[in-house]
C-alpha cells in the first residue's frame, strides 16, 4: 500500500501514550525482569519482560526499550518502543511496536502492528484482527490471519506524523505569541499607538534598521563566541535577539492591523493583523519566509522609534506675540518742532 492505514496512525499515538505512561510510572527496575506475580500490568522502561508459562497478567504489557517474550497469557496488549516481541502463549489484545520484530507463534486476539520491522506469524499460529509492518509481513501457510496483511508505506506514515508536528508547533506558536501581543499593547497603549505611527510612515529606514539589527547584529555575535573575552557579550546578544524577534513580529502585525482599521481601537488592530500573519506561515515553503520578514521590520520599527525617543525635540518654539499693554509709548523729540513755544524751567 502507498499510503499508512488509519490503524497503524491510530497505532502510532496508542504507542506513543502508553510509552509515557511507562515513563511516568516508572516501576520496573533497569535490567532484566522477570515477573513473579500474576494478575498486575507490567511496565518496563530499560530491560526485557518475561511472562512465564504458568503465568496471566490482568493487563497491558509496556516496555520502552527492551524485548518482551509471551509464554503464558497477556488479558491485555503488548506495547513496545524499541525491541522484539515473542509471543509463544496468548494476547487477548493487540501487539503494537514501534522500532523492532514481532514473532507469533501462539495466539493474538487483535491486530499486530509493527511501525519499524517486521511481522512473522508462524506456522500454528493465530492472529484474529489485521498484521501490518513496514517491512513485508511474513505468513507461514500454516498460519491463521483473521484480518488483512498489509505493508505500512513508512514514508506516508512519516509524512502524517510530520504534518501533525507541525501544525501542532504552528499552534502553540500561535497561541503564545497572541497571548504575549494581546498583554503588550494592553499595557502599553501610547507606546502601540507610537509604533503603529513609526511602521506606516519611515519605511525605508524600518528596513534598513532592521536589516541591520536582526541581520547584522547575530553575525557580529555569533563572531563575538570565538574569542574568550567576546564570549559573555556574544551570548547575551544573541539572548536578547531570542526575546527581540517574537516583539519584532508582533509589532508587525499590530502596523498592518493599522493598515486596515484605522480608527478603530489598536486591540483590534493587532489581532486582525495577527491574524493575517499567521494565515501566511500557513504558505508551505514561504511561511517561516514571511515571518522572519516580518520580524526584521519589526525590529526596525522598534529601533527607529526608540531612536526618536532619544533625541531632544527639534522644533523651534513661536515667539510670544506681544499683547497691546506691552506696546512702547512714541519716543519724544529731543528738540521742539518749529512753531512750538519752549517752556523754561
Amino acid at each position: 500500500m502507498t499510503l499508512p492505514t488509519r490503524t497503524a496512525r491510530g497505532a502510532l499515538f496508542t504507542l506513543a501514550a502508553a510509552t509515557v505512561l511507562a515513563l511516568v510510572i516508572s516501576v520496573a527496575p533497569a535490567g532484566a525482569a522477570e515477573n513473579d506475580s500474576d494478575s498486575e500490568p507490567q511496565v518496563s522502561v530499560t530491560g526485557s519482560v518475561r511472562i512465564g508459562s504458568e503465568e496471566r497478567i490482568d493487563g497491558d504489557v509496556v516496555s520502552v526499550d527492551g524485548s518482551v517474550r509471551v509464554d503464558g497469557v497477556v488479558d491485555g496488549s503488548v506495547y513496545v518502543a524499541r525491541g522484539d516481541v515473542t509471543v509463544r502463549g496468548e494476547v487477548t489484545g493487540s501487539v503494537i511496536v514501534l522500532n523492532g520484530d514481532v514473532i507469533v507463534r501462539g495466539t493474538v486476539g487483535d491486530e499486530v502492528i509493527v511501525i519499524i520491522g517486521r511481522a512473522v506469524i508462524l506456522d500454528g499460529a493465530r492472529v484474529k484482527g489485521d498484521v501490518s509492518s513496514s517491512d513485508k509481513p511474513r505468513v507461514a501457510r500454516g498460519a491463521q490471519v483473521d484480518g488483512s496483511v498489509e505493508e505500512i508505506s513508512l514514508t506516508g506514515l512519516l509524512t502524517v506524523i510530520g504534518w501533525v508536528v507541525l501544525f501542532v508547533w504552528w499552534l502553540a506558536v500561535t497561541v503564545s505569541l497572541v497571548v504575549a501581543g494581546i498583554v503588550l499593547v494592553l499595557a502599553f497603549p501610547r507606546a502601540a499607538s507610537t509604533l503603529a505611527v513609526a511602521g506606516r510612515s519611515s519605511i525605508g529606514k524600518n528596513v534598513g534598521w532592521g536589516a541591520l539589527v536582526g541581520l547584522v547584529v547575530p553575525i557580529l555575535a555569533i563572531g563575538a563566541l570565538i574569542t574568550l573575552l567576546g564570549l559573555p557579550l556574544g551570548m547575551g546578544t544573541l539572548a536578547a535577539l531570542s526575546v527581540a524577534y517574537p516583539v519584532g513580529y508582533l509589532v508587525t502585525a499590530l502596523v498592518i492591523g493599522r493598515l486596515m482599521l484605522r480608527r478603530q481601537p489598536a486591540i483590534l488592530a493587532f489581532l486582525l493583523g495577527f491574524v493575517v500573519l499567521r494565515a501566511l506561515a500557513l504558505l508551505p515553503g514561504l511561511g517561516l519566509l514571511i515571518g522572519f520578514v516580518a520580524a526584521l521590520y519589526g525590529l526596525g520599527v522598534l529601533a527607529v522609534s526608540a531612536w526618536r525617543a532619544g533625541r531632544p525635540s527639534a522644533e523651534p518654539s513661536e515667539p510670544d506675540e506681544p499683547g497691546p499693554e506691552s506696546t512702547p509709548p512714541p519716543a519724544q523729540p529731543a528738540w521742539p518742532a518749529a512753531g512750538q513755544p519752549t517752556v523754561e524751567a
